[in-house]
């Protein structure tokens, strides 16, 4: 499986799908107005998976220009494109994660091996730090937070993708109050994130 998600297999119906389905932030709620008629109109111009979306919302201009190409209201387009961005993860530094032995922190970097995708995608499927680097895959899973959910019993993104939000978020928790490895509170909401980005992971990165 590889580390990042591949866009251009996602259809772009089958994106209009995972987004109607997923538990969206507050602030982004207007991708829900009009949606089915929007992605309608994307399609028809010729849109036909989600890296070819991102390559017509990469810039400010490009944005523009399909806003009025479309119809489509810019602010939509503006509020999609950061949505969208959600499924593009940066890997993050194996030095970050919280007891890293620096010894092996030390030989994988004089390997070249410093991040999570470059581990991900250069060693064997087992062990814990294997485990950590596919858990960082999610979007908005930190090192400190990938800890949590391993300790949590969540030790993949497919065991996250199986998940039921309310219990995850409890095992999460739980975990946090005692090794207090992010300051942040994390909600139901949060945790659903996780599992929807997760399956989409499970989905289209094989």
């Amino acid at each position: 499986m590889q580390y990042d998600l591949p866009l251009s297999r996602i259809p772009l119906g089958a994106y209009l799908t995972l987004l109607k389905a997923q538990t969206l932030l507050p602030s982004r709620g207007i991708l829900r107005q009009a949606i089915e008629e929007r992605f309608a109109i994307l399609q028809a111009s010729g849109i036909s998976n989600l890296a070819q979306l991102r390559e017509c919302l990469s810039t400010p201009l490009k944005t523009a220009r399909l806003a009025a190409q479309t119809g489509i209201p810019e602010a939509y387009l503006l509020m999609l494109r950061r949505e969208s961005g959600t499924f593009v993860q940066k890997p993050v530094q194996l030095a970050a994660f919280p007891g890293l032995d620096p010894v092996l922190g030390k030989q994988l970097a004089a390997a070249g091996i410093k991040t999570s995708k470059e581990y991900y995608e250069t060693q064997a499927p087992a062990g814990i730090l294997y485990c950590l680097c596919d858990l960082v895959r999610i979007n908005g899973v930190g090192p400190a937070a990938a800890v949590a959910f391993y300790e949590a019993g969540y030790r993949s993104t497919a065991a996250v993708a199986a998940a039921e939000a309310t219990t995850m978020l409890a095992k999460v928790n739980a975990v946090n109050r005692e090794k207090q490895y992010y300051r942040a509170t994390l909600g139901v909401k949060d945790m659903q994130l996780c599992i929807d980005f997760a399956k989409g992971l499970q989905a289209y990165a094989s």
